[in-house]
């Protein structure tokens, strides 16, 4: 084998380890992006379900203050009462479709989408309560234990979204940390075989050098040199 043959040879395989390492570092920096945009996924989705627990609780205040101000004759309590459940029914249902929208596994998508019209009846059920304070408090009151009723069926479902999400997210954080560990164990591992064979072939090709040459390349050219000379 030529000498050029053999350092081609030595030079392309540290060209093939340099890029077997870079493609895992690429790699490795490729999952732990996709990790780290499942985790913010499942926290924005905990952000929109807590929210969304807020107004659940805000409309139930909105309707015991519109049954308050009908019962003690505070019609400003009702006023405000109607605009507010207005404006909390719409978030509520606001962050639910946002919720609808995030990237979730599938069972809880399902569960999401079987808040949407339960969240619906139980806004227009606040809205109508607060409407009825201001004419018919009897009416209003009567329509209470419906309205309570969807509270607690929509707590439960809550919660129980709220905990897969939860859960999710823990998954998530725990995957995010196998993959990194993952990928550094096979970088390191790939750096050091790479480091072993390219040690390997140096030595192999010095010592083909030498033992063609017979020695060292700076005495066989002073030789050469002395023959070249007449010696």
């Amino acid at each position: 084998m030529r000498m050029r043959h053999i350092l081609f040879s030595f030079g392309m395989t540290g060209v093939v380890f340099t890029a077997i390492v870079g493609a895992i570092g690429s790699w490795g920096v490729h999952a732990l992006g996709d990790s780290m945009d499942d985790t913010v996924h499942a926290t924005e989705a905990t952000q929109f379900a807590t929210l969304g627990d807020m107004m659940h609780e805000g409309v139930r205040g909105d309707v015991f203050q519109a049954l308050m101000g009908g019962q003690s004759g505070q019609p400003e309590f009702i006023t405000q009462a109607q605009k507010d459940v207005d404006e909390h029914g719409k978030e509520f249902l606001s962050h639910v479709h946002e919720l609808q929208k995030m990237p979730l596994d599938d069972g809880i998508k399902r569960d999401v989408d079987a808040l949407i019209p339960v969240v619906t009846r139980y806004a227009e059920a606040g809205t109508e309560i607060c409407s009825l304070a201001a004419k018919d408090i009897k009416a209003a009151s009567d329509k209470l234990p419906a309205f309570i009723a969807l509270f607690e069926q929509l707590e439960a479902d809550q919660i129980k979204v709220i905990k897969a999400i939860e859960a999710n997210a823990k998954a998530t954080e725990q995957a995010a940390r196998a993959t990194r560990d993952h990928a550094q164990w096979i970088m390191i591992s790939t750096t050091a075989l790479g480091a072993i064979l390219l040690f390997a072939a140096a030595l192999s090709v010095t010592r083909y050098l030498m033992n063609t040459l017979g020695g060292e390349p700076f005495t066989v050219r002073k030789l050469l040199h002395r023959v070249a000379s007449g010696d």
